[in-house]
């Protein structure tokens, strides 16, 4: 099953009652997970045996580094068991993408962020994750 992941970047500018225009806001925070081609958490990765991604979590730090966080359930008969899977690496930003690299497999994953919305689309799937 192939890692669901994220990153950051912001889009749009944001002007101020004086008419100045500013930045993109920083990327750094934490990115929840809220969809998945659009159906609400968890999403089953997979029917027989069920596997389902109940949560995942992005730490953007101001230094350009992140964390990744994600909760899977497998369901096999009556037997129910979670799992905590982490992960880490680095980010960049150009413009509205954000380029992550991550510390596991060294495999870049690259995201579009309008606003605090991060979407990650990948084949097959579309990941929405909200800024706290």
């Amino acid at each position: 099953m192939r890692r669901l992941s994220a990153a950051i970047a912001f889009v749009s500018l944001t002007a101020c009652s004086s008419g100045e225009i500013l930045g993109p806001p920083a990327p750094a925070g934490t990115y929840n997970l809220t969809s998945v081609d659009g159906a609400p958490l968890p999403f089953v990765a997979q029917a027989s045996p069920k596997v389902e991604l109940v949560s995942e979590q992005f730490v953007l730090k101001e230094n350009g580094t992140f964390s990744e966080t994600m909760l899977y359930r497998f369901t096999n008969g009556t037997s129910v068991t979670t799992q905590t899977l982490t992960d880490g690496g680095t980010y960049s930003i150009s413009g509205s993408q954000v380029s992550l690299v991550f510390n596991s497999d060294g495999l870049p994953n690259t995201a579009t962020l309008s606003g605090n919305t991060m979407v990650i689309a990948e084949p097959g799937h579309s990941y929405q994750y909200t800024k706290q």
